[in-house]
């Protein structure tokens, strides 16, 4: 089985995933793969990309309502073959 490989990560971009782990990431909260997509800017700086947690209550939703986590948890995706990162296993 092979896995969709991420984006290679350069030397330079590293400098900015490393500072927006540094600085921006709070377990639970704000979380950044490594390596992930920086997005350079020619002003100056970059977006690095990241993963920020809603609960159900700050989006205004009931616990247990999104059908997507039930048919993920019980194994029943609309997407066979995708994982809950969005990558897909090929044998």
């Amino acid at each position: 089985m092979t896995k969709t490989k991420r984006p290679k990560t350069t030397a330079f971009e590293a400098k900015f995933i490393e500072a927006a782990i540094d600085k921006h990431v709070r377990d639970g909260e704000v979380e950044i793969d490594n390596p992930t997509v920086v997005s350079l800017s020619a002003s100056g700086g970059a977006y690095v990309q990241g993963w920020l947690w809603v609960s159900d209550e700050e989006a205004g939703v009931e616990p247990g309502e999104n059908p997507e986590v039930y048919r993920r948890d019980v194994g029943d995706s609309e997407e066979a073959g995708d994982d809950a990162d969005g990558t897909s296993e090929q044998e």
